[in-house]
């Protein structure tokens, strides 16, 4: 049996690019990368909630990622 580990992936470069929309907000562009599945879910809760996919995502983010935390028990 084989018991080599496999190397760790080098973290993956981002370029944050801060822009400014016509409404005159600041905002944060970047590439994101989902899973194939998590990008289905996305396309069909934005088509079946009549909101952007970026506007749903930023929405699930502020509501959900605050009070998430990792248990070490």
């Amino acid at each position: 049996m084989n018991s080599m580990k496999k190397e760790p992936l080098p973290p993956k470069k981002r370029i944050y690019l801060m822009i400014r929309t016509k409404q005159g907000q600041e905002r944060v562009r970047h590439s994101v990368y989902w899973k194939p599945e998590t990008k289905e879910l996305l396309e069909r809760k934005s088509e079946e909630l009549n909101m952007s996919q970026n506007y749903l995502t930023e929405m699930c983010l502020q509501k959900h990622l605050p009070e998430m935390s990792l248990k070490w028990s």
